[in-house]
């Protein structure tokens, strides 16, 4: 009877267990997944605004960008249909490409203040 008993909390726990490791898996592979697609969002919002009058050059970036995260247009529009209609997880994909864009463009504004011979060229003079 107490070997049942032990047996029983012992599953029990087992089963808790893995469903609370489980579920920290997924979150933490949707997390990962969303900091990507975020950067990917983010920095081609930006390089489209730089790029806004030279098509061509922006789709040189986009391509890019694209190559850097290691991303297809494919990847975006399967990333897009996965979470149709899910407002909540696409509120959290947003706050994560704000994060990154604020700081994108906070770094970008640093290097905008600094004096100009200050700057390091292609030769590091």
């Amino acid at each position: 009877m107490i070997l049942r008993i032990v047996l029983t909390i012992l599953i029990i726990t087992l089963v808790v267990a893995g469903y609370y490791y489980f579920s920290d898996y997924q979150e933490t592979k949707k997390s990962a997944e969303f900091v990507k697609f975020a950067g990917v969002v983010a920095e081609t919002s930006i390089a489209a605004e730089l790029y806004r009058n030279n098509s061509d050059s922006f789709l040189i970036a986009r391509d890019a960008i694209l190559n850097k995260y290691a991303v297809s247009i494919n990847d975006l529009l399967m990333f897009k249909k996965r979470y149709r209609g899910d407002e909540f997880q696409w509120a959290e994909f947003w706050d994560k490409v704000v994060l990154v864009s604020d700081s994108l463009i906070a770094q970008q504004q640093i290097r905008l203040r600094q004096p100009i011979d200050s700057l390091p060229d292609s030769t590091d003079n």
